[in-house]
């Protein structure tokens, strides 16, 4: 008797037309009996087309923004911008078929492929790039522009003989900006290129004048889909933490000064002085 024919299902619904469309959330959505927004939605089950498609799990989805256009980084709304996207296939139905020498009839399951969250954790994920303008100087109390750059990334792997394409899609920054305080916004934030004590979303204020270590730690999103297949979403997300900067603040003091440092090397403001 000749092998089994191998079938795979990636049906992501009965609701197809409406099941591979991510839909944003809103009242009438269905997820565990709210459909209230926000990011404690995040990760909960719910139905894709107002909770009359196909089962699915509430994702933060980024949007490029005006403000980062050209940058490659996304964002996502001040309140989290949410959608239920369906989630990995169900087992479809048995699928018959000829065994070609005997031409017996064989009922045969199909194969389900998915990618689980260990599997999105342990692609090569690049973190976002961490940026300060006029680095690595900036003075007490100025606003000192720091923030990150990054974009969906793609990956292939084989599963059970397929070549599954996956990709990472940045939904969240961490700002720790080494003085205790830690911000975490959906703004990658931008530059201000030479300007100098410009407020920006990711911007931050050092009240003390010293060194800091800073970084920026970002959270992905994934997605999987076969040859030919829809994008399905993938349970979890993974952090990726760039390699720590060091900023220097300093502090301006002013005084009144009448000889050059060349004369008076010890005259108010001169490497040698302690004034």
């Amino acid at each position: 008797m000749g092998n089994a024919i191998k079938k795979i299902s990636l049906q992501p619904g009965r609701n197809t037309s409406d099941s591979t469309v991510p839909r944003i959330a809103s009242d009438d959505a269905q997820s565990n009996g709210s459909g209230r927004r926000g990011g404690t939605l995040a990760g909960q089950g719910c139905m894709t087309n107002s909770g009359k498609g196909a089962a699915g799990r509430m994702t933060a989805i980024p949007l490029p923004v005006g403000e980062t256009e050209g940058t490659g980084s996304f964002e996502t709304d001040a309140v989290g911008n949410l959608a239920c996207i369906p989630a990995n296939a169900p087992a479809g139905e048995p699928v018959v078929v000829v065994d070609e020498v005997t031409g017996e009839k064989i009922e045969v399951e199909p194969i389900v492929i998915s990618v689980s969250a260990e599997d999105f954790e342990n692609q090569p994920i690049k973190p976002a790039s961490l940026i300060m303008d006029n680095a690595p100087h900036s003075l007490k109390n100025y606003n000192t522009n720091i923030f990150a750059q990054s974009g969906e990334q793609t990956f292939t792997q084989n599963v059970m003989g397929e070549q599954v394409e996956i990709k990472a899609i940045p939904v969240s920054y961490t700002f720790n900006y080494g003085d205790g305080t830690v911000v975490t916004t959906t703004n990658p934030g931008h530059s201000v290129a030479e300007q100098w004590d410009v407020k920006t979303p990711t911007s931050h204020q050092y009240s003390t004048p010293g060194d800091y270590t800073y970084t920026v730690t970002t959270t992905f999103r994934g997605e999987f889909r076969v040859p030919g297949g829809p994008w399905q979403v993938i349970a979890g997300t993974s952090d990726r933490t760039s390699a720590p900067q060091t900023v220097q603040i300093w502090r301006v003091t002013s005084g009144n000064v009448e000889d050059s440092c060349v004369k008076n090397p010890s005259a108010y403001g001169c490497p040698t002085s302690k004034k």
